[in-house]
């Protein structure tokens, strides 16, 4: 059976996927979608967990020649990622920045930002959160060697108001 399929099946077997296009679900990151997938459900389920983890690690060595690490991001794939480090004895990082090595396929971005801060260009970065924003300013800021730029960065996720703000800064 193909992974597409396999992987489907138990979606729906275990009831993870709801949907609500009259009321488009509110992810974390303040995307609106009239779909949410809770992949943790399936986490409860041995013999799915396993046909899922050999799922990753099928697709993993047959497209990526050279992984040194397996990363993890928000809740949903911390658990997947630290199941998949350990059938391919790879270390697992999640919820940080990713940096050196492992900060990769952003060499677009990181001329163009660069560019910008180099040509005294204000920049506010916004896109879903752990999309590697972070990640991305402080890989150009350390490649940044005029002592005349500064950059600055401000992560105002958790400010709900004018007031959380003033507080924070």
């Amino acid at each position: 059976m193909e992974i597409e399929k396999l992987i489907a099946g138990h979606l729906l077997e275990t009831k993870a996927v709801k949907l609500s296009p009259e009321k488009p679900f509110l992810w974390a990151s303040g995307w609106h979608s009239p779909i949410y997938c809770d992949n943790r459900k399936l986490l409860s389920y041995p013999s799915i967990r396993k046909d899922i983890t050999a799922a990753f690690v099928s697709v993993i060595t047959e497209n990526f020649k050279n992984v040194d690490i397996i990363a993890g991001v928000a809740t949903g794939a911390i658990a997947w990622g630290a199941l998949v480090a350990e059938k391919l004895d790879k270390p697992f990082i999640y919820g940080m920045s990713v940096e050196g090595n492992n900060f990769t396929d952003r060499e677009k971005e990181t001329r163009r930002l660069k560019k910008d801060f180099e040509n005294g260009i204000n920049v506010i970065l916004i896109s879903p959160r752990r999309m590697g924003k972070t990640a991305l300013v402080k890989k150009v800021r350390s490649e940044i060697d005029n002592p005349g730029i500064k950059v600055v960065m401000m992560d105002i996720y958790d400010c709900r108001s004018e007031y959380d703000f003033y507080n924070r800064f």
